[in-house]
């Protein structure tokens, strides 16, 4: 007569080993997506990762906060594109930092708790300090044939960051 225990034993133990090893890889593929960059193959695992996350936050401040950290995701990108010479990959990152930045000031508008309020109101000028700084290195590294892309991107994101600073810190009260 079979051993039905062991057998089943055995299914368990083999079913338990590849869901372990789907895991660890998915881990591993989404934590090497982290640096993809528009155009590489691993960037369509970023976004949902990213929108995971929100969807994960629920207070509107946390929320803010990485939109804004996105935001800043997104100027790091361009400044890669921008140097390796890929203007068009950079049009639409600017495009994503720009949503994120505006999705992140309206938000912001919601936020009524006072401490909350303040911290919120410092994040914006220094992610548009850090942020801007790497995309004015980028317009200085960028191949002549795409520096008018990088000083576009750099002037876009200039006005996108001042216009979030701006709406923030009027919908905060003072």
């Amino acid at each position: 007569m079979p051993d039905i225990f062991g057998l089943r034993l055995r299914l368990l133990t083999v079913s338990l080993a590849a869901v372990l090893v789907v895991a660890v890889e998915s881990v591993a593929v989404i934590s090497a997506s982290n640096s993809a960059l528009p155009g590489d193959a691993l960037y369509p695992v970023k976004l949902p990762v990213e929108w995971w996350r929100l969807a994960f936050e629920f207070s509107d401040t946390g929320k803010a906060d990485l939109h804004l950290r996105y935001a800043e995701r997104r100027a790091d990108e361009i400044g890669s594109l921008v140097t390796s010479g890929d203007p068009l990959a950079a049009k639409s990152a600017q495009e994503d930092l720009q949503n994120s930045l505006a999705v992140a000031a309206q938000i912001a508008g919601r936020v009524e708790d006072q401490q909350e309020v303040a911290v919120l109101r410092q994040r914006p000028e220094r992610t548009a300090s850090q942020a801007l700084a790497t995309l004015q290195s980028a317009v200085e590294g960028a191949p002549e044939h795409s520096r008018d892309a990088a000083t576009d991107a750099f002037i876009a994101s200039s006005e996108a960051f001042g216009s979030t600073i701006e709406s923030v810190s009027a919908s905060a009260p003072a």
